[in-house]
């Protein structure tokens, strides 16, 4: 590097210099920078989120090996561009108030309810402050796990095309577990999950397993989006929230856009060599992972914590009267953006006719349409 760059990259300060030392290294390594393209660093990155989020979920599933190239080639353009670390970037000193909400109140999980009209503004604080604690724990427990189904799978050759995406993919998941256990340890309690699918694979066929795989990640994070971008935007709530959601939404917007590609060219693949039978375990599988997402975001737990009686049979009616649109509660109509994710979902063949017109009309069991699916 020459002794003038250095200089002023020493003197911009520690979080310049390790911003622009890694995105350099990555150019350098996997990405030749176009002429007069500028470099920019996770600091000096502007504002407003809204307009990369749309773009990178506008984006039309795209087929062939050039459609693949290409959308490949942008994402890890912007990964290198917008290189992010979130411990360096992020006011984690600006601690949240403590008399201060966390999350808007209509993201509760009790707003709404009679529950919620009996609670003291106090107790409102603190649902809402440890139920953002326990989105960031879900969060990380999440990627957790799809760092772990990805880093098994990325090296199989039918993943070539797509490698060096996956790999800033795991390089921004594990970022965001830093960011959300960074937050938890300063100011929440981390709860530890442990999803079922941790224990091993769900199949004996292989293909069945890297769909799966992809299927867990996008569903997480289309659901898990428009929490991530209402937070952002509200600026009641305290700036270390809000830079938290904005950046994490920021990232999984083009983790969302691979999602979706790779997730239709599995299942295309997959669709060719499975009977009716299996397919329609496939439907009811994952129709019952969208809409048994919202369970974990009712916790028992922490709703005795506030004071609550009877929290079990509270959590247990709640998740039963819900569904997936429970993710898009502050919309005016919550299912019209899950409809816009099932309609994807019916399209590429990964549920049925039925369940995208019909809700869930019983409590239902994600663990068994997984037997059922990968049984012998």
């Amino acid at each position: 590097m020459p002794a003038d760059r250095l200089a002023a990259d020493r003197a911009a300060g520690p979080e310049r210099t390790i911003n622009q030392s890694v995105s350099r290294w990555i150019h350098r390594k996997r990405a030749p920078q176009r002429v007069g393209a500028r470099r920019r660093s996770a600091a000096s990155l502007p504002a407003p989120a809204e307009e990369k989020i749309a773009f990178w979920k506008g984006i039309s599933v795209m087929h062939g090996p050039m459609a693949n190239a290409a959308l490949i080639d942008r994402l890890n353009q912007a990964s290198v561009n917008h290189i992010n670390f979130p411990l360096v970037t992020l006011p984690f000193d600006e601690a949240p108030g403590e008399q201060s909400y966390w999350m808007p109140p209509e993201l509760t999980t009790l707003y709404g309810t009679a529950v919620w009209d009996e609670l003291s503004e106090d107790q409102k604080i603190d649902l809402s402050q440890k139920e953002f604690a326990l989105i960031c724990s879900i969060s990380c427990n999440g990627e957790k796990e799809a760092i772990g189904d990805i880093a098994k799978i990325m090296l199989k050759s039918k993943f070539e095309s797509v490698r060096s995406y996956l790999s800033h993919l795991i390089r921004e998941e594990n970022n965001h577990i830093d960011m959300f256990v960074e937050f938890c340890n300063r100011y929440g309690e981390l709860t530890r999950f442990r999803y079922f699918y941790t224990k091993g694979d769900q199949c004996t066929d292989p293909a069945f397993n890297d769909l799966l795989a992809f299927i867990h990640l996008l569903v997480f994070e289309e659901l898990g989006d428009n929490i991530n971008r209402v937070m952002a935007r509200d600026k009641s709530l305290p700036p270390l929230v809000r830079a938290i959601n904005k950046l994490h939404a920021e990232e999984e917007a083009r983790h969302i856009a691979f999602g979706r590609h790779i997730v239709t060219e599995l299942a295309t693949e997959l669709s060719r060599k499975i009977s009716a039978n299996q397919t329609r375990k496939l439907h009811d599988y994952v129709y019952s992972h969208i809409h048994t997402r919202h369970y974990e975001y009712h916790n028992m737990r922490i709703y005795s914590s506030i004071g609550i009686d009877n929290a079990f049979s509270l959590r247990e009616r709640l998740v039963l009267e819900r569904d997936a649109s429970f993710f898009f509660r502050t919309e005016s109509d919550p299912h019209t953006p899950l409809k816009k994710i099932l309609t994807f979902l019916h399209s590429i063949g990964l549920i049925s006719d039925a369940q995208l017109h019909e809700p869930p009309r019983q409590m239902l069991n994600v663990e068994r349409a997984a037997e059922t699916l990968c049984a012998r």
